[in-house]
């Protein structure tokens, strides 16, 4: 988890338990609205409108302040917004008749060996160039040039995640209909796995895709180094010499 949402997490619970709603509310709007949005538009951009995904929002705030009133406990106030916007998008969705690739009848049983279970692999219509590139980038550890390699990027990787396990599959899917920086928390509450199960799944899944992609890019005649941003040449400049011990130094005058 990147570590400045990691302290957003920690702050956002820390007021939540101890009864904050007020700081709760500042937290939430300053600090995590405008990256659940981003996160819906990434993910529903051609279906959902800026607005609506503002909507989505504040839907889960509004769910999470319901429970200042009820006995029910929620552990994690930041999942639980996430979670209840991206419900609420499916929701909007499925009544405009636009939502066709999610179970929503399935539940996982928690570890890495049973995620293959029922969660069928987004459509290629909910997926983005952007986030192939940006899954591509993460395996193989470059930059590549979005403005060239995006679409080409994308059957490319398409390609080697079908080459993946089931499961390691199934978690791809996600990162790319989501958002490819979704925080491992996230990722566990939707797959209903542990976080640790889900860390392990990332780590073995990108290191299958760091042998896969290359392979398939040379299948298809992709020659992915022309497309990696270079990195920036460090220019060191000649140490200064020394004078000899037996050399007299001139003084520098001011």
């Amino acid at each position: 988890m990147h570590p400045q949402e990691d302290d957003i997490q920690n702050r956002l619970a820390i007021a939540w338990r101890t009864g904050s709603v007020d700081q709760v509310c500042v937290i939430l709007i300053e600090e995590v609205q405008t990256r659940c949005v981003k996160s819906l538009l990434f993910k529903y951009g051609n279906e959902l409108s800026y607005e609506d995904c503002e909507d989505c929002f504040d839907c889960g705030v509004e769910k999470l302040l319901l429970h200042t009133k009820t006995t029910e406990q929620v552990s994690n106030p930041y999942n639980y917004v996430w979670i209840c916007a991206i419900n609420e998008a499916k929701d909007i969705l499925r009544e405009r008749g636009q939502l066709v690739h999610f179970d929503p009848d399935w539940v996982g049983s928690g570890d890495e060996e049973t995620l293959d279970e029922g969660l069928s692999l987004v459509t290629r219509k909910h997926m983005h160039p952007e986030a192939s590139l940006i899954i591509a980038e993460v395996a193989l550890d470059v930059e590549l040039k979005d403005s060239d390699v995006g679409k080409i990027m994308e059957e490319v990787v398409d390609i080697a995640v079908s080459r993946l396990t089931p499961q390691r599959q199934h978690l791809m899917g996600m990162l790319r209909e989501h958002d490819p920086f979704m925080p491992n928390g996230l990722l566990a509450e939707l797959l209903s796995a542990s976080e640790d199960a889900v860390r392990s799944l990332k780590c073995r899944a990108f290191g299958d895709l760091r042998m896969l992609i290359p392979a398939v890019a040379q299948e298809l005649g992709v020659d992915i180094e022309r497309f990696i941003v270079p990195e920036p040449e460090v220019v060191t400049g000649e140490p200064p010499s020394l004078p000899s011990s037996d050399e007299d130094v001139e003084p520098t005058s001011l």
